[in-house]
């Protein structure tokens, strides 16, 4: 099983884009992240961090969160990660 996280920037939101980019991606198995900030004000925008676990490959996680923003009316970007665990190095 993999777990993905995503950072998604929107630029010129209305706190409506961010409650539509919340639904379509909780539709999709994704969860809010809060490792960091949920949201930090930019001067075009939030960015918002999501994951998601499961059997997906990359490109099934970069192709939900594509459509997920298809439906938005303002401009985004994003990136995807997978999270690894690595172990912790002691010396």
């Amino acid at each position: 099983m993999s777990k993905f996280i995503t950072n998604i920037q929107l630029q010129n939101p209305d706190e409506i884009d961010y409650k539509k980019l919340q639904t379509e991606l909780e539709s999709k198995s994704f969860k809010s992240e809060s490792f960091a900030a949920k949201s930090k004000a930019y001067l075009l925008g939030r960015e918002v961090f999501y994951s998601i676990e499961g059997n997906f490959s990359l490109k099934d996680v970069i192709n939900s969160v594509s459509k997920s923003l298809a439906n938005l009316s303002v401009p985004a970007s994003f990136f995807v990660m997978r999270d690894k665990n690595i172990p912790a190095i002691h010396h």
